[in-house]
């Protein structure tokens, strides 16, 4: 899903960044490579927390400046909820361009060209070194925010429009 291509951007941020650090989440069959590669890496500051609950999901999303949607265009992804629950937290996304959830997440999400790790990143260097990319990102959210909790865009909601036609 592009983890590895994280991983590896992640150290060559590091090297300009000390204070960055970066938490995995999630589970799947790469999980043993996974764990060797961040071993590997003898980088400071790196997790992989695993397959969390929803409470472990919401805690963890709660805590962090920007969730990253990595992945690339060999990997079916779905809706990839992680950006939106994010954005229900109040924090931004940053995303490959194949992600679907891009329509909903709108200017509250920086992208990167899918596939490209130098693409991604610059984007992550921009949004770490110019704090007003990250701000700028933070003033769309609320607008993200408002439209995932608004009753009439439910699917409940739009079948009742579609069956009494309203």
């Amino acid at each position: 899903k592009g983890i590895f291509m994280l991983l590896k951007v992640f150290g060559d941020l590091k090297q300009r960044f000390p204070d960055l650090d970066l938490t995995f989440a999630g589970s799947g069959s790469s999980d043993a490579a996974l764990h060797e590669a961040i071993a590997a890496t003898g980088l400071p500051d790196l997790r992989f927390l695993g397959r969390l609950d929803s409470t472990g999901v919401h805690r963890e999303i709660a805590r962090t400046d920007l969730v990253v949607c990595p992945t690339l265009s060999s990997f079916n992804e779905g809706l990839a909820l992680v950006g939106l629950e994010a954005a229900a937290h109040g924090i931004p996304t940053l995303t490959s361009t194949v992600v679907p959830a891009l329509d909903l997440l709108g200017p509250a999400c920086k992208t990167f060209q899918v596939d490209d790790a130098t693409d991604m990143n610059h984007a992550l260097s921009t949004l770490i070194a110019t704090p007003s990319s990250y701000t700028e990102l933070l003033a769309h959210i609320p607008q993200v925010r408002d439209r995932l909790y608004d009753p009439s865009l439910s699917w409940g909601s739009q079948l009742a429009k579609v069956l009494l036609d309203i």
